[in-house]
């Protein structure tokens, strides 16, 4: 509540004043013109009951005064709600789709398969945030451009296979798809959440130089490593022998060849984070803080709206004396 002209408050004290005055004189009978010892005979002799309705109507009088002076101070009710001043966030994400993401360290599911569900728990929790997807192995493409019609990117999010391109790890291919697509946004902030399980072995463009040529657009790199460190199981698909693994001797395990370094010194160069992730739940945890990352980065104004009440306190104070001079000209008139 906020009253514009506070200075009207300070009859109210006047006001209380006069109504302990009024009622102190009621209860000592004061405004009697000639004092008796005791009315009590001639209250009997000629049936004088009390005058209860004329104190109604002093009161209504000072009812409808204190509505009017609340209305003449001009309540306001507030309301706040949190305004960005940005569009939103840009987010491109890189997803790794090599042979090595069929490792199922994340049993049953392999680690595509994995990331594929944290990326559409992800994008179920977002608002107004573009979002678009970039897929690479030896060589990069776009799977969905930047878009706010999420049901479209999680459609095109299914397709996701291995196998589109010829296998390898072309992580500073990766990352220039995701720039040709944010070289345009207008957006405040514009990120690119990279996730892969191996080392660049395409390269033809260098993971750092991206790295630069991202921090030069202003976008904010976050790189995921992904898998866990023992390795794992990666099956074969045999037309002939139906699904074996890689290699022969019973459960032989793929270690996981992961280059943390030149992760972390993308994240570096382009004032983002590294993160680790070795099970889903902490996978799914790393999307979300970076997603809560960025919009705190995003300047925010409260706007405030006022909705005016002073007309409910007149329109009451109004209707009280209506009905008071109603009562005092009809039901409860005073003979001269």
């Amino acid at each position: 509540m906020h009253i514009v002209f506070a200075g009207w408050l300070l009859a109210l004290p006047i006001l209380i004043i006069v109504i302990g005055i009024a009622w102190y004189r009621w209860h000592r009978h004061a405004d009697s013109a000639v004092r008796y010892p005791s009315i009590a005979l001639i209250k009997t002799a000629i049936g004088m009951k009390s005058r209860w309705y004329e104190r109604l109507l002093w009161f209504m009088r000072l009812l409808a005064l204190l509505l009017a002076i609340l209305a003449l101070a001009r309540p306001q009710l507030l309301s706040r709600h949190e305004v960005t001043t940005s569009k939103g966030i840009d987010i491109m994400l890189a997803l790794d789709a090599s042979g090595s993401m069929r490792a199922e360290d994340f049993s049953p599911r392999n680690r595509l398969e994995m990331a594929k569900d944290v990326i559409r728990d992800f994008v179920h929790g977002l608002k107004t945030d573009r979002v678009g997807l970039v897929v690479f192995a030896a060589e990069s493409y776009t799977q969905c451009p930047l878009t706010t019609d999420y049901d479209l990117l999680l459609t095109l999010l299914e397709e996701v296979s291995f196998g589109v391109v010829r296998d390898g790890t072309a992580i500073g291919l990766g990352i220039m798809n995701c720039l040709n697509r944010l070289k345009r946004s207008k957006a405040k902030s514009k990120v690119i959440i990279l996730l892969t399980d191996g080392v660049n072995n395409i390269e033809l463009i260098d993971p750092l130089t991206a790295a630069e040529a991202a921090r030069v657009l202003g976008v904010r790199i976050y790189t995921v490593g992904v898998g866990r460190p023992e390795g794992g199981i990666i099956p074969l698909d045999d037309p002939l022998f139906g699904r074996r693994l890689l290699t022969p001797g019973g459960r032989a395990t793929l270690r996981a060849r992961l280059d943390e370094a030149t992760l972390k010194e993308i994240a570096r160069i382009t004032n983002g984070a590294y993160y680790r992730a070795n099970d889903p739940q902490t996978l799914a945890a790393i999307y979300h803080q970076i997603w809560r990352l960025e919009k705190s980065r995003l300047k925010v104004k409260w706007r405030t709206q006022r909705a005016e009440v002073f007309g409910y306190a007149l329109m009451l104070a109004m209707l009280v004396l209506i009905c008071e001079i109603m009562l005092t000209t009809t039901l409860w008139r005073k003979l001269p």
